[in-house]
């Protein structure tokens, strides 16, 4: 399989983008706020509780979630034992098998360590005309298209994507039941059962993280952290690296 992620090739796209007349908004409001905007993005946790707090059992209920009109959100699943996917207000939850990846709708009671979570009334998308080769070249694809929309990149916000992944590499975090050793940076990777697959025709939902958050829901050395789940539902996960096809659609949320 074909992975460009560090070397980057990056296209010159000619974009005819609307332009928004506010920012973007995260959720600090009240219910009656909340209902009034037409976008509410917000994170609990994160994962210095892993690291730092030594917190591995899951503090965000995926019913509460849901519960709260919250259509899309991410993170890791309840004692690092899977993922939790919520994509068009749907609930996924992959664990990592001998045979491979079980896909399942998520229980009544399922939760994660952490999550980004939120929902948009409204989406505006871009349908890429070139292949976009790694997650880098994806990172930066999205901040730019972000900022030609005049959103707001130094804050929360959540983006999805329909498409193709020509190549894809995703992992499912698996610790060991009864794991007593020091959790680290380095042990949390290692814990990731990583999975490879070619032409996956999938949806992906994305967190986009400011620069000051970089590191809470994302890894630090990006400001993305992106889940997916293919169209036939047999595999999701943590998307570590994929070439994504050209004709692929990007949404990003309309705000006001």
């Amino acid at each position: 399989m074909h992975f460009l992620s560090r070397k980057v090739k990056t296209s010159v796209f000619c974009l005819l983008l609307a332009v928004l007349s506010t920012g973007l908004l995260v959720s600090s409001t009240t219910p009656s706020q909340s209902e009034r905007l037409t976008c509410v993005f917000t994170s609990k946790g994160g994962l210095r509780d892993i690291f730092k707090k030594h917190q591995y059992a899951g503090t965000v209920a995926v019913k509460e979630v849901l519960h709260k009109k919250n259509k899309y959100g991410l993170g890791p699943r309840h004692l690092l034992n899977g993922e939790v996917t919520i994509y068009d207000g749907v609930s996924y939850t992959a664990v990592a098998t001998g045979a491979g990846v079980e896909v399942t709708e998520s229980e009544e009671d399922e939760s994660a360590i952490f999550m980004a979570y939120g929902h948009s009334k409204d989406w505006q998308k871009f349908t890429t005309k070139n292949d976009l080769y790694g997650m880098a070249n994806i990172e930066y694809f999205i901040e730019d298209l972000a900022k030609r929309y005049t959103m707001d990149t130094n804050i929360l916000f959540m983006f999805r994507i329909e498409g193709i992944a020509e190549d894809l590499r995703y992992s499912v975090i698996s610790r060991k039941p009864g794991d007593t050793d020091t959790y680290s940076a380095s042990a949390h990777k290692r814990a990731h059962v990583p999975y490879e697959a070619e032409r996956v025709e999938a949806n992906f939902i994305g967190a986009w993280s400011s620069l000051k958050n970089s590191g809470r829901y994302t890894p630090r050395d990006t400001r993305l952290h992106v889940h997916m789940i293919s169209k036939d539902k047999t595999i999701s996960g943590n998307v570590d690296d994929l070439t994504l096809k050209a004709g692929s659609v990007i949404f990003l949320p309309r705000c006001h």
